[in-house]
């Protein structure tokens, strides 16, 4: 890390009048191609509402046509929370809805994830394939706008790898990184071509004063299996993320990070965590998801941005979350409206300004009061008990109000005011990731004895 940093200056809220920009919040789309309303949405495979590599599923085959006999949960026709991924036809249909409705866009950004979650049928065609289509539609549906990008951990082959350089060639991902320079040519520099096509990182210089760092943060996934033969910085990309940070401090400008993964949960390692921490040590933004797997209603983000005036932050200033809620339009499938969660962030919380401080303030106010705490959990999901999600009791509540203030694994050092207690099990189990990975394996191994067995 280098030295002579400048001193702290606390942050301040931005003064109202100024010049504004309106930034588009894309990410965990998860779109599943092979979507089929009527299916069986309470299957026994890890991924459901989709036809079945073996007939599980009693008269599957007549869902097309409203012949359900059999089956338990029908898929619904927009989505269906659970393990199953989003329709690709409610993607288009957002895109629509944001371009009907939420006026001019200064610039898009969309962090990863594009992939379903069928994790076992990832392959090099499709992924690329894939990467293009969605890059392609967004192309179509804002022309003009600057789509920036990163990838997720669904994007990696197997999920969650992106193998370092220290790897035999035939592991490098340059084929990977290559199909997204392509795809998302508009939003990456010429100069950034060589450290895209080695890390699937790169700067923008969007505009003066401000720079847009997309780091693939895929390098410290926990379950990337090449980081457990050499962690020490993966490309080199923690110490390029340090260089450009310097960079842009030398030049005075703001700098926006996207990524991915967040920190300090169970999809990152520690490692990397604390050394991303240290370089960078300020609030995270993550917004919503498309995909319904496996709690959610889908959404998506608009933040109002400190405009592109001299002296300009850059910072976020406010923010509005759109939602679909599945249990209305699947009851009206011809009539699909996205409806406005709130309007503004601040308004929502009851908050003077989005600076650090005052988030910091807002998860003190929700461990005691609990009407805050209850319209943030639902906000959360964008569903409420008459939607089906479940309470959120005391070792839930300290546990999502630590992960709202940790960005590495902190082992409680962040929290010490907060009890965490073991999550409860939910009355409807949904299985861990690690858990779903087993069950995956366990299905193929069981798939590849049934073709091979004599008998």
């Amino acid at each position: 890390m280098p030295g002579n940093a400048p001193p702290f200056v606390p942050k301040t809220p931005v003064q109202s009048g100024k010049p504004t920009l309106r930034v588009l919040h894309l990410t965990d789309l998860h779109l599943d191609m092979y979507y089929t309303p009527g299916l069986e949405a309470d299957c026994d495979t890890p991924q459901c509402c989709r036809p079945q590599d073996t007939p599980n599923e009693v008269n599957a085959g007549n869902a097309a046509s409203g012949t359900t006999k059999g089956i338990k949960q029908p898929a619904g026709y927009w989505g269906t929370v659970g393990n199953c991924d989003a329709p690709y036809y409610l993607f288009t249909n957002m895109l629509d809805h944001i371009v009907a409705t939420n006026g001019k866009l200064d610039y898009i950004v969309v962090t990863g994830d594009l992939m379903s979650h069928d994790v076992w049928n990832y392959n090099n065609v499709s992924h690329m394939a894939f990467i293009k289509n969605i890059s392609d539609s967004l192309r179509s549906y804002f022309p003009g706008v600057p789509v920036l990008q990163i990838m997720g951990n669904h994007e990696g082959i197997p999920i969650d790898n992106v193998a370092p350089h220290f790897t035999p060639n035939q592991w490098h991902m340059d084929w990977l990184y290559g199909s997204m320079l392509k795809s998302w040519r508009d939003g990456i520099p010429d100069d950034q071509n060589a450290t895209m096509i080695y890390r699937g990182s790169y700067v923008n210089k969007l505009y003066p004063g401000m720079r847009v760092i997309a780091l693939n943060n895929v390098y410290g996934d926990s379950n990337n299996f090449w980081l457990y033969v050499n962690q020490s910085d993966p490309d080199g990309t923690l110490t390029w993320l340090v260089q450009q940070l310097l960079d842009a401090e030398k030049a005075g400008d703001k700098v926006q990070i996207i990524a991915h993964i967040n920190g300090g949960n169970g999809e990152s390692l520690e490692g990397w965590d604390i050394n991303y921490y240290n370089a960078v040590n300020r609030v995270i933004f993550s917004a919503p998801s498309l995909t319904t797997y496996s709690s959610s209603f889908p959404a998506y983000r608009i933040y109002t941005i400190d405009g592109n005036y001299p002296g300009s932050s850059f910072s976020v200033i406010d923010w509005e979350d759109w939602f679909f809620n599945l249990t209305l339009n699947n009851a009206n499938p011809t009539n699909p409206q996205w409806q406005q969660l709130f309007g503004s962030v601040l308004k929502e919380y009851g908050l003077p300004s989005a600076i650090p401080d005052e988030w910091n303030k807002l998860i003190d106010r929700m461990k005691t009061d609990d009407a805050t705490f209850n319209k943030y959990y639902i906000n959360h999901h964008r569903r409420n008990q008459y939607d089906g999600v479940e309470p959120c009791t005391s070792g839930c509540r300290n546990g999502l109000l630590c992960t709202c203030r940790e960005f590495h694994h902190s082992k409680g050092k962040l929290c010490p005011d907060l009890a965490v207690e073991p999550k409860e099990k939910p009355k409807k189990y949904v299985p861990t990731r690690l858990e779903i990975r087993r069950k995956v394996y366990e299905y193929k191994l069981k798939k590849h004895d049934s073709e091979t067995c004599p008998l």
